[in-house]
């Protein structure tokens, strides 16, 4: 039984929802290189250090999707806390030549690592128009989450369900020690065996030194809980970064429309699309795109991503986007640009995650088909690239 229910799995899952970043097809690559974990540092670290590395991270987060046309995005942090991260943007793109998916969403992660006796990380996820679809939460070392959206029927025989699991420790007073890692719980629907195969694991973020600013003296308290988490379309930026908009210029657009009207769709390129019998909502004409930048219809010159599934290795531990590990005289070393990119990796993970929830119930609340699934590859011989 073990063997089909592995064996359905295998035939269901075969790659991985990503998003690019080489034009020609629209495809983000995720780097997984083989890397040993290395040994804490015990130097002390300085509030420096630790803004330090929250500037590069949120830089790096950036620049990742700064070449989007279709996604208006931007992390910031706190330069007086250092201790955490804020993204807030908007993703928009048309899936299927049918639907559009227009999502606006902020999310971020706070570091408590002077709390007493365990420290912790706070996370939360919003969209500015469903507050339904808000949450936060508070993460401990061997803390494990459920990614209910992403659960499988397996033909009948039993379910994948994958889970986050966290690495969340202080071994030094200077360093917090971070990770992710993703597994898939395998369980039959006879006797209800489960099993976690070790195929169907990957570490998401690798274990990776975060530098923590100095604690007070002779505190030992645990911090307050996490506000409810609020979205902003516009939300106070750090200097040098730019607000977040995403206008549609248009009264028509995605607005109901009567189908024996002879004109019901003000906008530019736009037409009534049936809906039933007698009414419709305008959307644009074929070969048009509601366009990101003049929140207009426009042609086919705009850009419009897709879903793109590839071979993905599980054997490999590191993610890092869109980047090469650096070499040089000490092989070993982990460089401080591959740390951070291995918790970007990882964070636009967990972003993913949440629009797939967005879009999983904007696509049910439509009565329609949910498409997005997590694939991952079973062939342990696969270039480790996703």
């Amino acid at each position: 039984m073990y063997r089909e229910l592995t064996k359905e799995f295998r035939r269901q899952v075969q790659g991985l929802i990503i998003f690019g970043y080489d034009e020609s097809n629209m495809s983000l690559y995720f780097v997984y290189t083989s890397q040993q974990a290395h040994n804490t540092t015990q130097r002390p670290v300085s509030r420096k250090d630790a803004c330090s590395f929250w500037h590069n991270f949120t830089r790096e987060m950036n620049e990742v999707y700064k070449t989007y046309s279709y996604l208006n995005y931007n992390c910031t942090y706190d330069p007086h806390k250092c201790n955490g991260a804020d993204c807030t943007g908007s993703i928009y793109y048309k899936l299927l030549d049918t639907d559009l998916i227009n999502v606006s969403f902020c999310f971020g992660l706070r570091m408590n690592h002077c709390d007493h006796p365990n420290i912790s990380m706070d996370i939360y996820y919003a969209d500015p128009n469903n507050a339904s679809l808000a949450f936060t939460d508070r993460i401990y070392h061997n803390d494990k989450k459920e990614i209910k959206s992403l659960k499988m029927d397996l033909a009948g025989i039993g379910t994948a369900q994958p889970f986050l699991f966290f690495h969340l420790t202080k071994p030094v007073p200077h360093h917090v020690l971070f990770g992710i890692r993703l597994k898939v719980r395998l369980t039959s629907n006879i006797f209800g065996i489960e099993s976690w195969p070790s195929r169907y694991q990957q570490d998401i973020v690798p274990k990776t030194e975060i530098p923590a600013t100095p604690c007070p003296a002779g505190v030992k308290a645990t911090s307050p809980p996490y506000a409810n988490a609020t979205c902003v379309r516009n939300p106070v930026m750090i200097p040098h970064t730019t607000p977040i908009t995403f206008p549609i210029h248009s009264s028509s657009y995605h607005k109901p429309c009567a189908m024996n009207a002879f004109v019901s769709c003000s906008g530019p390129n736009e037409i009534c699309q049936q809906k039933n019998i007698t009414h419709g909502i305008c959307g644009c004409f074929d070969g048009h795109v509601m366009s990101p930048t003049t929140g207009t219809c426009s042609g086919k010159d705009a850009v419009v991503p897709t879903w793109n599934l590839g071979p993905v290795s599980t054997s490999l531990p590191a993610v890092i986007p869109h980047s090469q590990p650096q070499t040089g005289n000490k092989p070993t070393s982990v460089s401080k640009s591959v740390l951070i990119g291995g918790v970007v990796g990882g964070i636009i993970f967990i972003l993913i995650i949440g629009v797939v929830v967005v879009v999983a119930c904007k696509r049910h609340r439509n009565n329609r088909q949910y498409i997005g699934r997590l694939l991952l590859d079973t062939d342990d011989d696969t270039d480790n690239v996703i």
